[in-house]
């Protein structure tokens, strides 16, 4: 099941976003600080960006951040989707 991140999920969303950011898809991890304003930005508005908790069987898979941004040379609307799935946790 996928479903949108809800104000309950920011503990979910820490670890999710923690785990990524510690794993060999990257480079560097990212501050704490970033998580936590990036989790306030998505509860605020989905004007700039949307998350989504992937599913399965009842259980955190994993999530899919979608970033929106404005591009005349690529069309007037762009989106980034970083989509990260636990597998080891199901």
């Amino acid at each position: 099941m996928i479903r949108t991140l809800a104000p309950s999920d920011r503990e979910l969303y820490k670890t999710l976003i923690s785990e990524f950011y510690s794993s060999p898809a990257v480079l560097h991890s990212i501050p704490e600080s970033h998580i936590d304003k990036t989790f306030d930005e998505l509860m605020r508005s989905d004007c700039y960006a949307e998350c989504f908790i992937i599913e399965c069987d009842g259980e955190p898979a994993g999530y899919a951040l979608i970033a929106k941004s404005f591009s005349q040379e690529a069309g007037p609307m762009c989106n980034d989707t970083v989509l990260h799935t636990l597998l080891g946790h199901y």
